[in-house]
């Protein structure tokens, strides 16, 4: 047979429990701590009557309806106390701190990718650039070796011319 103790959970702050005691005094039935309890009601803390718990709308867990589990909200008029416990909006937070800083990293590293992309496309060009200096260049070289081959035979030409008038003046005066 189950008998009423009349007796109420120690853990109260934790599970919000205002239920009475049935089968074991030392055991919560709503969130079974193993806590030695109230024996006598009168010696309760000065809440009065036992709030219901208040149930976080993110991890459906029930927990007493206090600033210790809640943070407090302005744009709640039932309780002054925000939807989500404060487990959960800490987490939430968290995560969001944790996406804000994986946008930030993945905005870097396109910012470093297009930077690279500007750079290859500069070196590209920058390549082409040497390519057509070195070819220019080498035309020119060619162009100077080229020439110096013509002076060459011009000059072999003239010292030839040179040797034919010498031989002639000599031909001449014998």
């Amino acid at each position: 047979m189950i008998k009423d103790r009349g007796q109420y959970c120690r853990a109260f702050l934790s599970c919000g429990s205002t239920r009475l005691f049935q089968i074991n005094p030392d055991v919560c039935i709503s969130c079974t701590a193993f806590i030695p309890i109230f024996h006598d009601p009168a010696k309760l803390p000065q809440f009065g009557i036992l709030p219901e718990p208040k149930i976080c709308t993110k991890c459906h867990k029930p927990k007493a309806p206090t600033k210790k589990y809640f943070y407090a909200a302005k744009n709640n008029k039932a309780d002054g106390l925000s939807s989500w416990c404060k487990v959960c909006v800490n987490d939430a937070s968290k995560a969001a701190k944790k996406l804000a800083q994986a946008k930030k990293d993945l905005a870097d590293l396109a910012q470093v990718k297009a930077d690279l992309a500007q750079a290859e496309k500069d070196l590209v060009k920058l390549v082409r650039y040497k390519k057509a200096r070195v070819k220019k260049i080498q035309d020119k070289q060619a162009q100077v070796k080229k020439n110096l081959a013509q002076v060459k035979a011009d000059l072999v030409q003239a010292v030839k011319d040179l040797v034919d008038i010498k031989n002639t003046i000599l031909i001449q005066t014998v």
